[in-house]
């Protein structure tokens, strides 16, 4: 089950969907959902529907929201390989992301080791 997604989800990102440059991911970005080798687990991750990230110009980003609280940090996303870093100020949080963005919708896929090669999470453009 849990090659399948991720097949399935590489396979949307090689289509016409992906974020063709930064300024496609610049702005503010809500958590629509969150899922675990396939298991929905937004009720872990977003328990109060409070979630965000905002993505700014100069490369940085801030993010808040229960239970993790705020974050700040900064982002980089390289086109050809759609793939989002985001290492956070605090120095213990980096990851990378496999991004597929479609409109107002923001897909990413975690890259890495344990649950971080594992996580789906899907963002929603905020108005």
């Amino acid at each position: 089950m849990k090659s399948a997604i991720i097949f399935l989800f590489i396979a949307l990102v090689s289509l016409n969907g992906q974020a063709q440059t930064n300024e496609d991911l610049i702005g503010e970005w809500a958590m629509e959902s969150a899922a675990d080798v396939g298991e929905d687990v937004t009720a872990q991750q977003d328990p109060h529907n409070e979630r965000w990230i905002e993505f700014q110009s100069n490369g940085s980003f801030k993010s808040d929201g229960r239970p993790f609280g705020r974050d700040a940090g900064q982002w980089t996303y390289d086109d050809a390989s759609h793939t989002l870093a985001l290492k956070s100020n605090s120095g213990d949080n980096e990851s990378k992301w496999l991004v597929h963005f479609d409109g107002d919708k923001l897909s990413w896929r975690g890259l890495g080791e344990g649950n971080k090669a594992t996580m789906i999470v899907t963002y929603m453009r905020m108005p």
